[in-house]
């Protein structure tokens, strides 16, 4: 299929299209901005879907619109994306390139998922974009990737050079590789980033290479690793209300002037590995939180070891690495908004006593307790007041009465 200037393809609400191809946009359009494509139905493209370079098109698929791609995607300049619905794209590559009136909006309740399971070499490249324009993730959004690595590249020259995350990007089994030099990412309040790892493979990182770059975390960003390998002056900041959780740290300091600062109200939860003397990471403010494993730090917090400046407060939250990654994994695959640090089922004499406490929650209501007596049929039995949102330790109890009813 080969969309031209003036021409519109609606897809209504119940309504299916298929395209055993390729879908192109085509034609230099100027700047009259002409609408491609209207979904609001399900679109199915058995090959690449190109918006090309100059062609000023739009594109709409709106919040009842399935577009299932089954190869690779690809954008450039002067083209327009707005998603509100789904986009599912399948062992390919999600390409946007040029820095020129190349917006790519998922809106919300707008959801991309990029699996590429089946083809690993598959990847989501975001090459010399402007950081503000080429991925925008609006609040209630989700962009997933899974087996597919984040590249991006360029596109870190002021006044473009911050890319704001307000909904939610996750990678799993894949990296976030960050080498806009001078490029900055935002985590607001309502977003959040998870780079994590479940086949062991070793992924799971959040690279910030390049020099000069800075994340500022204000919702939740959850990285089995984070490392810059090369550059300097990148800084970590996690601001009031931020929640960040860390596996490993690998930051050049000293000379190359990279940092991490933890401000008060933010929290850090960090599994790293110990090292045998000081190794500078970063600096816990006053009336922030650094929560650690233990198990690294047996004889000393971390703060004694100067690992990190502690002027706020430190805490063994974990035993151990294990425990510590535990719970990251329980924040990330549960997809709840809340990560847990314990869970426990207590008999006391006719009673039966729950107790659970979290790290961290999001815009969290309420708690759900369910009861079984076969671990098959269960059935709700109260509603426990969540804290809304928070990014400190807090302990539940409930207190089932009637155990054998």
């Amino acid at each position: 299929v080969e969309t031209l200037c003036y021409s519109t393809l609606n897809l209504y609400a119940g309504s299916s299209f298929v395209v055993y191809g390729n879908f192109t946009t085509s034609g230099s359009c100027s700047n009259t901005t002409p609408t491609i494509l209207n979904n609001s139905g399900n679109l199915s493209v058995f090959g690449t879907f190109t918006q090309v370079a100059g062609t000023y098109s739009y594109i709409n698929n709106y919040s009842n619109g399935t577009l299932n791609i089954y190869n690779d995607f690809s954008k450039n300049e002067h083209t327009w994306f707005n998603n509100y619905g789904n986009i599912n794209i399948t062992n390919g590559n999600f390409n946007s390139t040029g820095n020129n009136e190349n917006f790519f909006y998922n809106k919300d309740g707008g959801k991309v998922v990029i699996d590429n399971s089946g083809a690993p070499s598959k990847a989501d490249n975001l090459t010399n974009i402007y950081l503000d324009e080429g991925l925008i993730l609006e609040a209630g959004s989700i962009f997933s990737l899974i087996k597919t690595n984040l590249n991006v590249t360029g596109g870190g020259s002021s006044p473009h050079d911050l890319t704001t995350i307000a909904g939610q990007l996750s990678i799993k089994d894949g990296n976030f590789d960050f080498r806009a030099g001078g490029g900055k990412i935002k985590v607001n309040s309502t977003g959040s980033i998870y780079v994590y790892d479940t086949d062991n493979s070793g992924d799971g990182v959040l690279n910030m290479s390049y020099g000069g770059g800075a994340l500022t975390v204000e919702g939740i960003v959850y990285a089995e690793g984070v490392s810059i390998t090369s550059g300097g002056g990148t800084s970590v900041s996690v601001n009031n209300g931020g929640n960040m959780f860390i596996g490993n740290i690998g930051l050049y300091t000293g000379s190359n002037n990279n940092d991490m600062i933890v401000y008060n109200g933010g929290t850090l939860n960090y599994c790293g590995n110990k090292t045998a003397g000081a190794d500078y990471l970063g600096t816990i403010n006053a009336g922030a939180t650094l929560n650690y494993a233990s198990g690294y730090y047996t004889t000393q917090t971390p703060g004694g070891q100067s690992d990190f400046i502690v002027g706020g407060t430190q805490v063994a939250a974990f035993n151990n690495a294990e425990s510590c990654l535990a719970a990251f994994d329980n924040g990330v695959s549960s997809a709840l908004p809340i990560i847990m640090d314990n869970f426990d089922v207590r008999r006391d004499g006719e009673t039966v006593a729950v107790l659970w406490s979290t790290l961290a929650e999001v815009n969290n209501d309420f708690f759900t307790v369910l009861r079984s007596f076969d671990a098959q049929t269960f059935d709700e039995i109260a509603e426990v007041n969540g804290v809304g949102t928070s990014s400190i330790k807090h302990n539940y109890l409930f207190i089932d009465e009637n155990p054998q009813d």
